[in-house]
């Protein structure tokens, strides 16, 4: 049993009380589960949802959402013709592939982030009690 200043009470495989060994690091200080990885994946998650609720995630060979959200605004065999209305179903294209994109550069970027976390840290790190 280690006593000290991180004197710990809980049994463990080393003090011979029949409790699982501590995970340490190579200059022996404690290992703890990097709390910071579950929330990460939580905002993973969200952001997979509204990639699916937008239809942003890279689709080969699909009509792109703003093209769907928008068919029947401006040019030939549309409900409403006139170059208002072309202007304004332009409008309209460049502002949903703006929120598609982002929303899936978003969610890369925080996948390489949360892929980039450890899953343990030590017990000092504010990743330990995020």
């Amino acid at each position: 049993m280690v006593v000290g200043p991180d004197w710990d009470a809980r049994p463990n495989a080393d003090d011979g009380l029949g409790g699982t060994p501590r995970e340490t690091d190579e200059d022996g200080d404690k290992l703890v589960p990097n709390l910071k990885r579950p929330a990460m994946k939580r905002v993973l998650d969200t952001l997979d949802s509204a990639e699916d609720d937008l239809d942003a995630g890279a689709t080969s060979g699909m009509t792109p959402k703003s093209h769907m959200l928008t068919n029947g605004l401006g040019g030939e065999g549309s409900v409403w013709k006139s170059p208002l209305a072309e202007t304004s179903r332009t409008a309209a294209v460049g502002v949903i592939d703006k929120i598609t994109s982002q929303v899936s550069s978003t969610r890369q970027d925080v996948s390489d982030d949360h892929s980039a976390e450890p899953e343990k840290v030590k017990e000092t790190d504010s990743r330990a009690t995020w």
